[in-house]
């Protein structure tokens, strides 16, 4: 796909976004099972509970799904996963780990953050790491939460991600667009 992208002079990105609705629709008649979806080498899934939990979430590039049992109203999207939690957000992101610590641990991102930027900077080498301040809205108006705060951390939260490495942000952003065509667009990506 990436060749494809890079190769044409017309872009057609209607055919990426095709297969990657084939792709969602092949694995959703499985129901969205954790230990079925385990078996694709491309899907990782997390149970997130506490800020140590994320350590192990992919760091490159992918499409990433946020899945909770925490009431959110008003969301049409149809994605459910193990039957227990439903699909709040859905994203893309050159570095997958560092997205969702931004979406789902925002506090604690937003000070390693400035630790990581304040290091760097006092070593005289140089700080590229882009900043998430547009973050999940649970809320519609504050933008980012913190799961391991009391009024999220009595509810599931999970993580799915579709690694994508090597991927640009349009492969990327076809991806998102051919989860909405299948699942409906989640109520807290507000983009």
């Amino acid at each position: 796909m990436e060749e494809a992208l890079e190769n044409a002079s017309s872009i057609d990105l209607s055919d990426i976004r095709g297969t990657f609705k084939e792709f969602f629709e092949k694995i959703s008649k499985n129901n969205f099972k954790s230990e079925i979806l385990k078996q694709n080498s491309l899907i990782e899934i997390y149970d997130l509970t506490d800020h140590a939990s994320h350590e192990n979430v992919f760091y490159g590039q992918g499409l990433y799904v946020i899945f909770t049992n925490h009431e959110v109203v008003e969301n049409k999207c149809t994605l459910r996963l193990d039957e227990e939690v439903v699909a709040i957000y859905r994203g893309e992101c050159f570095t997958v780990k560092r997205r969702i610590e931004s979406h789902l641990f925002n506090e604690k991102y937003q000070n390693s953050y400035e630790k990581r930027k304040t290091e760097k900077l006092s070593a005289g080498k140089k700080f590229s790491e882009p900043f998430y301040g547009a973050c999940i809205k649970v809320d519609p108006q504050k933008s980012g939460i913190n799961i391991d705060k009391p009024e999220y951390s009595s509810s599931k939260w999970k993580v799915l991600v579709l690694k994508m490495s090597g991927s640009s942000s349009p492969i990327r952003k076809q991806a998102e667009l051919a989860f909405d065509d299948v699942f409906t667009k989640p109520i807290a990506s507000r983009d």
